[in-house]
């Protein structure tokens, strides 16, 4: 039946792809989502992102890690300024550090600092990279308490109004306490040549589980 009436509306694809998946036919399943996409080139973002999460929790569910990874790799090449390749990097981030795969993790978030400045993902980023050298959340990693500083020192002066500002108040007068007032350059941050749509009103919500996936929600 469904396969009939994906002859005249596509939408049926995706019936087609759900029975794939409950029948266990992953592979077909898949095959079938990425047919919807290709034959759909001007779906809207939340369609497409519905699709993509879907075909990311089949590999998530079979522990495909290298096939996820993938995943976001491409749509990050493909359009590597929008708001899909900002969460893109943001799972990658996610990943990383649950992975505890540090270096990848920290090469991530100075990407997405470089990448989406003026969002609250940058901030969010250098907070989080302050907190990474603090030796938060990754005890076997060895403190510098001075790279945090410098990580705060622009936080504070780009984003003041950011949580992560307001969060890590107490920290940075510690440390300013310690190291003094400096100015610091910042060549890792250095913005990349290319197009960068105006992304700077994006607000990035809290993941959500979508097909046992962390998606994180892009709205403008």
């Amino acid at each position: 039946y469904y396969q009939e009436m994906a002859k005249t509306d596509p939408s049926y694809h995706l019936q087609i792809a759900r029975v794939h998946k409950a029948m266990k036919e992953y592979d077909k399943a898949i095959e079938v989502y990425n047919k919807y996409l290709k034959e759909n080139p001007n779906l809207d973002y939340d369609d497409k992102q519905l699709v993509q999460s879907a075909i990311e929790g089949i590999y998530y569910n079979q522990k495909r890690y290298d096939l996820l990874k993938e995943e976001w790799t491409k749509g990050i090449k493909k359009d590597p300024y929008s708001s899909l390749a900002l969460s893109y990097h943001l799972q990658f981030v996610e990943y990383y550090l649950q992975s505890k795969d540090y270096d990848n993790y920290i090469k991530e978030l100075k990407t997405v600092v470089r990448k989406f400045p003026g969002t609250d993902m940058a901030a969010n980023a250098l907070g989080n990279l302050a907190a990474y050298y603090l030796g938060y959340g990754a005890p076997d990693v060895q403190t510098e308490p001075e790279t945090a500083y410098k990580y705060l020192v622009k936080l504070m002066k780009e984003y003041p109004e950011s949580n992560w500002a307001k969060n890590k108040e107490s920290e940075y007068k510690e440390l300013k306490e310690k190291f003094g007032e400096k100015e610091y350059e910042y060549p890792e941050f250095t913005p990349e040549r290319g197009k960068k749509e105006d992304i700077s009103k994006i607000k990035i919500e809290e993941p959500v589980i979508v097909g046992n996936t962390p998606i994180t929600p892009v709205k403008d």
